[in-house]
């Protein structure tokens, strides 16, 4: 661990004298004509009502109790594809801290608190009215409103949803075609789940169609089929998700329904998310969250991230977290939230509540 803080002190001090936080996420520098750079660095404090071993169940991210934890720093490589022309880029992401820990792919390892979340190349084919951009590589999921990427989610800690019904990376081919203004659809065929090294013979399928029909307005459907367990390539996993959300002014409102299916473990589930964002100025923001996952066979929950090993579960959970940003490059949040299970899954009760605050630099 400490070797490991060494390492993580080198590489934030080489950062700092060429990266420092910047007026606009996301857009600090350049090499060449192209090649941005981009990340952030974000500590949290976590504490919670209740905790089994000294860890917050539930939780994907910072699980410590009452620690301060170095969650994560990114490092972002772009050179983005014009949509314009005949054009190629590439997009590489290495995550440092504590959430790499727990979005490896399988097959693809560069120890505990580091992960290549993403490194992919793209080439760009314009259209009459839009483009198709084809991208090889491993990428992060098609799935739902929330990323890995904490700083671009609307709360500190993430939902149950992206937790237990969505993957987090895939690799393989992905098509991105832009029809219209209006209309895009996005396809990609893959090793599977999670994985970097296929665990059977078999691919599986992602496919999204979205729809924007005004300015404040965005629809997505998709739909996954292929098998993900190790050594089946035969039972499928299959769902569908949709995805929305509408814009009021400087405040928003996203909707996110999932259903899914696992033939292998002969199980099924569901997920509903709901996301306010209240902007009150370009500083300080106020976004809620309310999920429900139903877990009706203990497949995507039992005996994960510190719930016991049960054969059903229902979580919920409310969540308020104030999004500040006091000075150009810097994020602050603090956050409540209230998480409930039908089951006595936080440490023999029902339920538990928990603080966290995060600070984060993004350049």
């Amino acid at each position: 661990m400490k070797a490991a803080l060494r390492r993580m002190a080198l590489v934030l001090t080489a950062a700092s004298g060429a990266l420092p936080c910047a007026a606009r996420a996301g857009t600090v520098g350049s090499l060449g004509d192209s090649l941005q750079i981009s990340g952030f660095v974000q500590a949290t404090y976590q504490s919670a009502s209740r905790d089994v071993n000294r860890q917050i169940v539930g939780r994907l991210f910072a699980r410590d109790q009452s620690q301060f934890t170095l969650e994560a720093f990114e490092l972002g490589l772009d050179r983005p594809a014009a949509t314009n022309r005949r054009s190629a880029g590439f997009t590489a992401r290495l995550l440092y801290g504590s959430a790499a820990t727990y979005t490896h792919s399988a097959g693809l390892d560069l120890g505990p608190q580091a992960d290549l979340t993403q490194a992919f190349a793209i080439v760009n084919l314009p259209t009459r009215t839009g483009s198709v951009q084809l991208s090889a590589g491993k990428m992060v999921t098609m799935m739902g409103l929330e990323v890995i990427e904490s700083t671009l989610n609307p709360n500190l800690s993430v939902g149950n949803q992206f937790v237990f019904v969505e993957n987090f990376t895939d690799l393989g081919l992905d098509v991105n075609w832009t029809i219209d203004s209006r209309w895009s659809t996005r396809w990609r065929v893959t090793n599977g789940w999670d994985v970097a090294v296929d665990n059977n013979a078999s691919s599986s399928a992602m496919g999204r169609v979205g729809f924007v029909p005004d300015a404040k307005t965005n629809l997505a459907v998709l739909g996954y089929y292929g098998p993900e367990q190790a050594g089946n390539s035969s039972d499928p996993r299959y769902g569908g998700e949709f995805l929305g959300s509408r814009s009021f002014g400087s405040h928003s409102v996203t909707v996110q329904l999932d259903q899914g299916r696992d033939d292998a473990v002969s199980a099924s589930w569901w997920g509903a998310g709901v996301w306010a964002t209240l902007s009150f100025n370009p500083s300080a923001s106020l976004a809620l969250r309310a999920d429900v996952v139903d877990d009706s066979d203990g497949a995507r929950t039992s005996g994960a991230l510190g719930y016991p090993a049960v054969g059903a579960q229902q979580l919920s959970s409310l969540t308020a977290t104030l999004n500040l940003r006091p000075v150009a490059g810097i994020l602050v949040r603090p956050e409540i939230r209230y998480d409930h299970s039908d089951q006595a899954a936080f440490d023999g009760h029902h339920e538990q509540l928990a603080f966290a605050v995060g600070a984060a630099c993004t350049f």
